[in-house]
């Protein structure tokens, strides 16, 4: 009897060296949203071999993971493919859209940008594959395939679980107001909480594709001081957003005292 299954798991490791190892469900996946110490999760278990998760944290950046139960990648970069399955318009349609992490153990995980692309992409109905060749060979490739299945359903729930009510629409931040004292260009912790709800709500919708900042003074001081205060003021709040992960954000090409 021991023979036997020793020869069997010979086997199977001979056909994984050969032919690589892929693991989904497929139509059968299941999206679930869980809430726990103020993280919103929403999950999906592949094939068996992992847990694919996003992780959403009020005023920080979103968080994309896979947690495999096992190492069967290469130790390097995996590559991110947005897939159109067969009942997608762009079918069959595959492109490699970044590269992300993977540590040992199997854990994969990016943040923003990138995590918001692949949850985009999940939202528009591309599945998303992770590939890479396997450490046991390197003429064998391994795929671990997220399904968008059931995704669409659970995604508004999500964004407004780790937005939280306040943090509204894009529409309600697309005016958002930065106060200073007089004559200061730094950025004070409401500013910054304020600013983190902005670009997690840019970051959510994938139909702002630019953010501009305008720098105002008040009315007291000349306008040969006050011009370039304001311009520094707008400075300093595009920087910041650009570190949460905006890639547009910008001052016009004037700002007003």
């Amino acid at each position: 009897m021991f023979v036997r299954q020793l020869l069997g798991f010979f086997i199977l490791n001979v056909a994984m060296l050969g032919h690589g190892a892929g693991f989904s469900d497929g139509v059968d996946s299941t999206w679930t949203l869980s809430t726990t110490s103020g993280n919103c999760v929403l999950e999906q278990g592949v094939g068996g071999y992992a847990e694919a998760r996003f992780i959403g944290v009020r005023g920080q950046r979103l968080r994309f993971e896979v947690l495999g139960h096992r190492d069967l990648f290469a130790p390097e970069p995996v590559d991110v493919l947005r897939v159109a399955p067969p009942w997608h318009a762009d079918f069959p349609s595959t492109d490699v859209i970044t590269q992300v992490p993977h540590s040992s153990g199997g854990a994969i995980g990016a943040t923003d940008p990138v995590a918001t692309r692949i949850l985009m992409k999940l939202y528009e109905g591309f599945d998303t594959h992770l590939a890479r060749s396997g450490w046991y060979a390197p003429d064998t490739a391994v795929a671990v395939e997220i399904s968008s299945v059931n995704f669409r359903p659970l995604y508004e729930h999500f964004i407004d679980c780790f937005r939280g009510p306040s943090a509204g629409s894009w529409a309600d931040m697309e005016r958002t107001r930065v106060s200073y004292d007089r004559g200061i260009t730094a950025l004070d912790a409401d500013a910054e909480v304020d600013l983190k709800n902005v670009a997690a709500c840019v970051l959510a919708d994938s139909q702002v594709t630019r953010v501009f900042v305008d720098g105002h003074t008040d009315a007291s001081g000349t306008e040969r001081k006050n011009q370039p205060l304001s311009k520094r003021r707008a400075e300093s709040v595009a920087a910041f957003l650009r570190s949460k992960g905006v890639p547009n954000a910008e001052p016009p090409p004037t700002n007003r005292p």
